[in-house]
């Protein structure tokens, strides 16, 4: 993703780092790195019942287009409806991360979404900051596929956004 809105994306971290340190997370408190991975293998498992149990209660996801942020997913529930309409839309939806940065609660990757598209394996990739506290994810900003042929391919994301 390149522009504004992949600017944006690192610019929040900074933010965010900046405000917090490694350190800040308590002894004992799981890596969030690795709740972040585990939340990907839940999805390329389709395991949207796994994937609610890796949220907080007060969960929110958000898109983040080119001039807005929109929470798309508010609370276990709602993630958990929104990836099993996901996974039914899009059975072939796998995603892989490619980059990884933590500071602090904050995960910001880079993935590599796929899927197949009338017999082509597409893949399209994607920038997601995710906050984890006390080992749970309790937000999410993702940003969609790229600019470009990306953003075109890219896979219907039902139970997120509008269908392209």
């Amino acid at each position: 993703m390149t522009g504004r809105t992949g600017c944006a994306t690192w610019c929040l971290l900074l933010t965010l780092g900046a405000c917090t340190s490694p350190e800040s997370r308590s002894a004992g408190e799981p890596d969030p790195l690795r709740v972040v991975r585990s939340h990907i293998e839940a999805f390329n498992a389709h395991d949207a019942e796994s994937m609610s149990r890796l949220v907080a209660r007060e969960f929110i996801w958000f898109s983040v287009g080119p001039d807005s942020v929109v929470p798309e997913a508010v609370g276990r529930d709602a993630l958990r409806n929104a990836m099993e309409s996901y996974f039914e839309a899009v059975p072939s939806a796998r995603s892989v991360i490619e980059d990884a940065v933590v500071s602090g609660p904050f995960v910001a990757i880079r993935e590599r979404a796929y899927w197949n598209d009338r017999g082509s394996r597409r893949s399209a990739s994607t920038l997601g900051i995710y906050e984890v506290r006390n080992g749970s994810i309790r937000r999410v900003w993702y940003h969609a596929a790229g600019d470009g042929d990306e953003a075109a391919s890219a896979p219907p994301e039902s139970g997120f956004v509008e269908q392209r």
